[in-house]
């Protein structure tokens, strides 16, 4: 009977652990983003360096990946022989003859290994290093949005300090133009409703100095909050920004992207916690030796004059049904993390291929409005020619120079956006 018992365990035992998933076991790239510096602003290269050092966030991954770094230097210890000593004393009397009190001493010092015969240890350490390496990559990844935050709120503020510059031209010849109508007014040659239509365009134009005054701090205060600086530039535009350019999308751009490679390190290490769940039904061998000694002198208690050895063997498959378990919650979990690789994966390309698409049309809506600020300007051109020959009004001078003031702050802000999915860009693909 008990040879029965045996051989259907070892049948049950042999099925279960020879199930392996069907996963090899996928590099990863680490990333150092450096595509800021192509566009060559010194001020954005010394913010980026303060967000980078100042940043709680980033502090706290450095911390986490300390941590991660540390459990697999423990699961590496699994290799090293654990060692432990102890030292007791013990004082009795036989209350039957009422003796007096003897006390004793002792100490030992005990050495124990266990033989990594299965790689339980191995997989372990295996699966504790991959998840060292998934905190690496989500301190990439967090690298790479700090960067693209920094990038964007710094561009923000250049465009909002060429418009807040174009707003007040606009507005000091909308206040000039305003001084025109009244004279005419005064001389009968315009309507009361010339000067009520002028009174609300001065008023639209500084409602939206207030407006771009108010993003212009809040764009700030972003920036305040990822460098820890105080750092302000209102003097910088975005007229020396130039343009570094979108090419054709790859998939295989992707490669250096983190949280692609954090879900592929992730999915590596729940492998080998797959493979560790299996062999937790195989035995474990511990070899062991100690050395100890008593005496009733404290100082004789450490000479050490017994040896001791122990070789231990358990049997974990006895507790078959319950490990079977957790195999099979480690297979779930294995699934689940394949599941989220894909998705990310998905997405990652999905993000790609939408910034080139918004990077292609915000391009060619740039270029229709270049040439119309082209074309104002020649216009503005025309009306300064004809103003010195006295063939136009002042009037009609100040209007023309509006419409082209109003053609450059949209000209900058669809710069602004193109350079907006520039950024978008480099940060899906990682650049």
């Amino acid at each position: 009977m008990r040879y029965i018992i045996v051989i259907f365990i070892a049948i049950i035992f042999g099925g279960c652990a020879s199930k392996k998933l069907d996963y090899e076991i996928k590099d990863v790239e680490f990333y150092t983003p450096q595509w800021h510096k192509d566009f060559n602003q010194t001020t954005l290269n010394e913010l980026i360096d303060l967000a980078l050092k100042n940043n709680e966030d980033i502090g706290v991954a450095v911390l986490n990946l300390e941590v991660a770094m540390l459990n697999a230097g423990i699961a590496s210890d699994g290799y090293i022989p654990s060692m432990s000593g102890e030292i007791g004393a013990n004082s009795s009397r036989d209350i039957g003859k009422s003796d007096e009190f003897s006390s004793k001493f002792n100490s030992k010092f005990s050495l124990s290994y266990e033989l990594d015969i299965f790689g339980k240890i191995y997989d372990n350490y295996k699966s504790k290093e991959w998840i060292m390496h998934s905190s690496r990559l989500t301190l990439d990844n967090l690298r790479l949005t700090i960067i693209s935050q920094v990038a964007n709120s710094y561009f923000n503020i250049l465009y909002l300090n060429d418009s807040l510059r174009s707003l007040r031209e606009n507005l000091d010849n909308a206040k000039m133009l305003d001084d025109i109508v009244r004279v005419k007014f005064e001389n009968g040659k315009e309507e009361l409703l010339a000067i009520k239509q002028s009174s609300q365009n001065i008023l639209k134009i500084q409602n939206q100095i207030h407006s771009t005054q108010r993003l212009l701090e809040s764009n700030y205060e972003s920036l305040k909050n990822l460098t820890r600086s105080d750092k302000r530039f209102d003097e910088l535009s975005l007229d020396g920004v130039e343009f570094i350019g979108i090419s054709q999308f790859d998939v295989g751009e992707l490669s250096n992207r983190p949280d692609i490679n954090e879900a592929v390190a992730k999915l590596n290490s729940s492998f080998y916690e797959y493979r560790l769940s299996q062999k937790e039904l195989l035995p474990s061998l511990s070899l062991g030796a100690n050395l100890s000694d008593s005496d009733k002198e404290f100082k004789n208690s450490f000479d050490f004059n017994q040896l001791g050895g122990v070789v231990s063997f358990s049997l974990p498959f006895l507790d078959y049904f319950k490990l079977k378990k957790h195999i099979k919650i480690s297979e779930l979990e294995f699934n689940k993390l394949k599941f989220s690789y894909e998705k990310t994966l998905k997405n990652a390309i999905n993000e790609s291929l939408k910034y080139l698409l918004f990077y292609q049309t915000d391009k060619a809506t740039y270029d229709n409005l270049a040439i119309m600020a082209n074309d104002q300007a020649k216009i503005v051109a025309i009306y300064k020619s004809k103003y010195s020959e006295g063939s136009a009004e002042l009037k009609d001078l100040l209007e023309a120079q509006n419409n082209l003031i109003s053609a450059q702050i949209s000209l900058l802000n669809q710069k602004f956006e193109l350079l907006n999915d520039e950024l978008s860009y480099y940060k899906a693909i990682a650049k």
